[in-house]
């Protein structure tokens, strides 16, 4: 199988997917090996000009399990793999569809369903990804038309007031980051371009700071970039998102994690404190990634998959790593304030003293030997 990135072809903005196959004899399914390559929208020109693709897998065909079959093997396999027994969003949170104006009014008639200004019986509301969603908050708000004859779908009308999550339904960019997600304590009414997510009764105990900060962080953007191929992410993609191995958290790091948070919205609606944000936004994402216990070398591989992408925030963040870095040091350690001041001297000082003539008698034998 080859990927090819969407528009490859003149008439189709759709991601195409060529299947290559010849018949061989009895299936030996599930020992078949799928051969999977992709070419990324960046390698496109070296593609055509070399034939090089960007990435190869292989992977047994028991892999594809129902109900999907997909054949696609998802970058990152690893990480899903080993996160793969992990609760998903689905098993703690419900994920609806926002309101739905009857087809062609959005685009044709907008002035009949938003307003900018408040309007009488009009709901205080989202409807633009792109100007009102932020990561962690929400930027401006509209006014959406409560008309019911002009409503197709009205979401979840009995729930828009309960504390939720305000994600994007359709993608935030072509890129890895995939995702915005805003807290919202206000009560507002979200257009399908959005899904809300509210938390089930078994998991009211769940801080929705900390939810927010999964669902912005690099776990829930790789997932989604990963196995989510069109605009539009459906409501399962949402709700298959791994959430991290520890849920279950004391009252002095809830309050940690929901501080960070706080600080990063003030520092973000400041956009002269650019380097202090991508600070603390390097402090959310090693405090969500260090629940997730990833294996360095799998968590190093997964922060890599974002270099060079552009992050939708107000601060600059295009990678964890520098580009030489080939050490699979854990993002909470990288960013530690002793990380830095572990010196050459500071090391020997730590290490055993083998003067004793005895030891190096020992291994002078071993050597030998």
């Amino acid at each position: 199988l080859v990927s090819l990135p969407d528009k490859v072809f003149s008439h189709s903005e759709s991601p195409t997917l060529l299947l290559m196959a010849r018949k061989k004899g009895k299936p030996v399914y599930p020992n078949s090996i799928f051969k999977f390559s992709e070419v990324s929208t960046a390698g496109l020109p070296e593609f055509k000009e070399l034939g090089k693709v960007s990435r190869k897998e292989e992977a047994r065909a028991s892999l594809f399990k129902a109900p999907n079959y997909s054949f696609s093997v998802p970058p990152l396999l690893s990480v899903w793999l080993r996160l793969g027994n992990n609760t998903k969003l689905g098993k703690i949170a419900d994920v609806l569809t926002g309101r739905r104006y009857n087809k062609g009014l959005k685009k044709n008639n907008p002035s009949m369903i938003i307003s900018t200004h408040p309007k009488e019986g009009w709901d205080k509301g989202v409807i633009d990804i792109k100007q009102q969603l932020q990561p962690f908050f929400i930027q401006d708000v509209c006014y959406l038309n409560p008309d019911r004859n002009l409503i197709l779908h009205d979401g979840p009308t009995s729930k828009y007031n309960e504390p939720k999550i305000i994600i994007n339904a359709t993608r935030a960019s072509r890129g890895h980051w995939r995702l915005k997600a805003a807290l919202d304590n206000s009560g507002l009414v979200f257009h399908r371009n959005f899904y809300g997510v509210f938390l089930k009764d078994n998991a009211k105990k769940i801080s929705l700071p900390f939810l927010t900060a999964v669902l912005n962080g690099p776990v829930a953007n790789a997932y989604i970039f990963t196995h989510s191929s069109t605009k539009w992410s459906n409501s399962k993609d949402i709700e298959s998102i791994h959430m991290p191995s520890q849920m279950d958290m004391e009252d002095m790091e809830i309050e940690y994690i929901e501080a960070l948070v706080k600080k990063y919205v003030e520092l973000a609606q400041n956009t002269s404190e650019s380097e202090e944000c991508h600070k603390i936004l390097l402090e959310i994402d090693a405090f969500i990634l260090e629940k997730y216990s990833l294996p360095p070398k799998l968590e190093k591989q997964l922060l890599d998959f974002f270099r060079g992408q552009e992050r939708p925030t107000y601060c600059e963040f295009r990678e964890y790593y520098p580009a030489d870095f080939t050490a699979a040091f854990p993002l909470h350690e990288m960013i530690s304030e002793n990380f830095g001041r572990i010196k050459t001297k500071e090391i020997l000082k730590m290490m055993p003293d083998y003067s004793d003539p005895e030891i190096i008698n020992f291994f002078k034998h071993i050597a030998r030997k």
